[in-house]
């Protein structure tokens, strides 16, 4: 495999590997080869980006310095604010989120659908979060809370 390379990173690459290996092992149960060769996969490095204050600050002022229309800068700061705080995944979570999953006396953002089975989870507001989803919940009784125009 020494003789094989793909564009990208670790993780693109291990991907790729993994789509072979997969492939290589239905053709040994195929009957087509005889048997699948050994390959180590790539070492991958987590993120080490981190949303911190200074950044969120920076990107809430490069925001307000758009063309945007204020209500979509309001979104967009809504949007860094709760996954900073929440740690939630952007289209499966937190773009999902609806009223009825959010527990205002405990605190608490029920999660009821996500990329893995742990994801399903309970998680807990932070003060901010909390003043946030109170303002955006505001009337609302059921329903989404970042409703779509398209959807």
């Amino acid at each position: 495999m020494e003789g094989l390379s793909f564009s990208g990173t670790a993780s693109n690459t291990n991907c790729a590997l993994r789509t072979l290996r997969r492939m290589l092992h239905k053709a040994e149960e195929w009957n087509l080869l005889g048997k699948v060769p050994k390959f180590k996969l790539l070492r991958e490095h987590g993120r080490r980006l981190r949303l911190n204050d200074d950044a969120e600050q920076r990107l809430l002022v490069a925001t307000s310095a758009c063309s945007w229309k204020p209500s979509t800068i309001e979104l967009f700061r809504d949007v860094i604010i709760l996954a900073r705080d929440t740690g939630m995944r952007n289209q499966r979570e937190l773009y999902c989120m609806r009223t009825e999953n959010l527990d205002w006396n405990n605190r608490i953002i029920f999660v009821p659908d996500s990329k893995t089975a742990d994801g399903r989870r309970m998680i807990p507001m932070s003060d901010r979060v909390y003043e946030l989803l109170r303002v955006r919940a505001e009337g609302k009784g059921e329903g989404w809370l970042f409703p779509s125009n398209r959807s």
